[in-house]
């Protein structure tokens, strides 16, 4: 059974012929760890074929689906773009009760792992303030995106589209609580950066005109 297993799982026959060894004198300890890592290994094995799965998903429009596979891989593998794709689909999908703890460990975790000026923090701290805005806690998205920007600033620059793609959910923010004045050139340079970076007919750019347009409506209409 041991041959069979571990052979499935490629950890090697050198190995296999140790641990079947030790088996022989009652010596347990390395069959153990042999089975614990093929056991791993089938998990991990596992784990990438649900997220493959839940990137088919994704790309099909089939959401449910897609966050069914994510959270089965994070769930399996713990690997952090598994998680990381499974927090996305639960904020997509606005369960709101499960995003934010989700997104929230995964948010602490990035810092830990990858520092507090990294722009992966940045990253996780954006998408949090993603959460709390679309659930009205706008005094907690607004901190984070301000932590995300003056990151994205000064590790990535100005001038890089992910910094505008903070910069507008910023001034997203600052216009849902009718604060225009501040908003409004947010927005601004966003476009430009957009503009300089991606072109005017880029999706981001076009996302972000249409973001500023609608805006100048809106504040016009005050």
């Amino acid at each position: 059974m041991l041959a069979d297993v571990a052979t499935q799982q490629a950890l090697g026959g050198n190995r296999i012929r140790s641990a079947l060894v030790a088996f022989g004198n009652l010596q347990y300890e390395e069959i153990d760890a042999l089975l614990k890592d093929t056991e791993d290994q089938a998990k991990l094995t596992a784990a990438n074929a649900a997220y493959g799965r839940g990137l088919v998903a994704e790309d099909t429009i089939k959401w449910h689906d897609a966050y069914s596979h994510y959270k089965r891989a994070a769930e399996l593998g713990q690997v952090l773009e598994h998680r990381k794709a499974h927090a996305r689909m639960t904020w997509r999908l606005q369960l709101h009760a499960e995003a934010v703890p989700v997104q929230k460990t995964l948010t602490d975790e990035t810092k830990a792992q990858f520092g507090p000026k990294s722009a992966e923090y940045a990253e996780q701290a954006n998408n949090l303030a993603i959460i709390y805005k679309n659930a009205g806690r706008y005094a907690e998205a607004e901190p984070l995106y301000g932590e995300a920007l003056e990151i994205g600033r000064d590790v990535l620059g100005g001038r890089h589209p992910e910094y505008a793609t903070w910069l507008n959910n910023l001034a997203g923010l600052l216009q849902a609580t009718g604060r225009y004045e501040e908003a409004e050139p947010l927005y601004r340079e966003a476009l430009d950066v957009f503009e300089a970076a991606l072109g005017a007919e880029h999706p981001n750019t076009q996302t972000v005109r249409e973001n500023l347009e609608g805006f100048l409506k809106e504040r016009a209409a005050e």
